[in-house]
């Protein structure tokens, strides 16, 4: 639980507990008022008490903690020092920084679909949906659900919007992607050092058959303010078929 506001909440956080066993619990730049518990045991012990009084809670755990040395133990209470949270990450209220997933309800959106684009999974669709991206920067393009397959890098420039609609995939499959000792990218955001603003949400990206060379995503994009190279966290997903497909960030500014 993170950068949160419990009020007038009278059991903030309830958790089940069998023989020895229970949910671990990390709470991180909490604030609770008028609770008679903050964490409790359902029927049970409270393990973290409440208070009419407003409470700031800045690092507290309960849960199994591995140590350096390889073992572990069970621990419940405040941790100190508390984490150190890198202040690019972080909102002027000391909070992660986060932003509501865009709408774009003024824009009128490019359909991949309309421009030679297959959503069928065959194919390959590669040239195709790089030409369109990079013919369409600053407008947001809409990819349809479905399967866009491609056999070479998708490369999406600074200035591109994209949008899928119920996981709408592009999926890399293909020789360009078999060898592991010479690793290809799937879908490369931008060249090694640029800056600028790229947002991308509701899609899905997956590789399909022998694949140990596949980098599904390179991120490059510096942002050029905070929060403006989005990758949209809750909106969109990698998946891999095998052990080697990976997320390989340039940058860290994201």
């Amino acid at each position: 639980m993170v950068d949160s506001h419990f009020d007038g909440v009278p059991y903030a956080i309830t958790i089940a507990r069998e023989k020895d066993q229970q949910p671990s619990v990390v709470l991180d730049n909490l604030l609770v008022e008028n609770s008679a518990s903050v964490v409790l045991i359902s029927g049970g012990d409270t393990l973290l008490d409440g208070s009419t009084d407003a409470l700031y809670f800045d690092s507290w755990v309960s849960g199994y903690q591995f140590l350096p040395d390889g073992s572990g133990e069970k621990r419940t209470g405040f941790v100190n020092p508390s984490p150190k949270k890198p202040q690019q990450l972080l909102d002027n209220s000391g909070a992660y920084y986060r932003r509501a997933k865009p709408q774009y309800e003024s824009e009128s959106p490019i359909v991949a679909t309309d421009h030679g684009i297959s959503n069928d999974g065959t194919g390959d669709q590669a040239s195709a949906i790089n030409s369109l991206l990079a013919g369409s920067l600053g407008s947001v393009v809409f990819f349809p659900a479905g399967i866009y397959q491609v056999k070479s890098t998708i490369k999406v420039p600074s200035g591109s919007k994209i949008v899928g609609s119920a996981w709408s995939q592009i999926i890399g499959t293909g020789s360009e992607f078999e060898d592991g000792s010479n690793p290809t990218v799937v879908v490369q955001v931008g060249e090694k050092g640029e800056q600028g603003v790229v947002e991308i949400s509701d899609m899905l990206f997956t590789v399909k058959g022998a694949t140990a060379g596949a980098i599904l995503m390179e991120w490059n994009i510096h942002e050029s303010e905070q929060g403006s190279g989005k990758l949209q966290i809750p909106y969109w997903s990698l998946v891999a078929s095998n052990g080697y497909s990976l997320l390989h960030v340039q940058k860290r500014n994201i």
